[in-house]
């Protein structure tokens, strides 16, 4: 199995039918707060040092990122658009699928095989 940033068991189609069948948000809430993405970017990314053993100097060097600016971007000073987020992907050495994890889970689009830029980057992370 591919490792991602956010395992998660139900589908999101699954997610809305059960959201669909409780009488209010906060009992649905309740029961699926586990499925729910409530990680901050700065946890994430934290959890990907993890997994991936790198320090955040390894990969902020390794996303051509500034010093400073790369560590404010893990430490939450500042949040990352969606093109530093691709730069740590290339930085943290992240698949396909854990980059479009990444970006999904920070609120960002995912990489669209149908915008030639995209294509471009997803051709580099293969």
């Amino acid at each position: 199995m591919t490792e991602t940033v956010i395992q998660l068991e139900k589908t999101t189609g699954e997610l809305m039918d059960i959201l669909r069948s409780k009488p209010d948000a906060a009992a649905f809430v309740q029961e699926n707060a586990d499925e729910l993405q409530n990680k901050t970017v700065p946890e994430l990314l934290a959890d990907l040092l993890e997994r991936k053993q790198l320090t955040r100097a390894a990969v902020i060097r390794a996303a051509g990122l500034a010093r400073t600016y790369g560590y404010q971007l893990f430490d939450g000073t500042y949040t990352p658009t969606r093109d530093k987020l691709i730069q740590l992907a290339f930085g943290f050495q992240l698949t396909v699928e854990e980059t479009q994890a990444l970006l999904k889970a920070a609120g960002h689009a995912v990489l669209y095989p149908r915008n030639a830029r995209d294509v471009v980057i997803i051709e580099c992370l293969y």
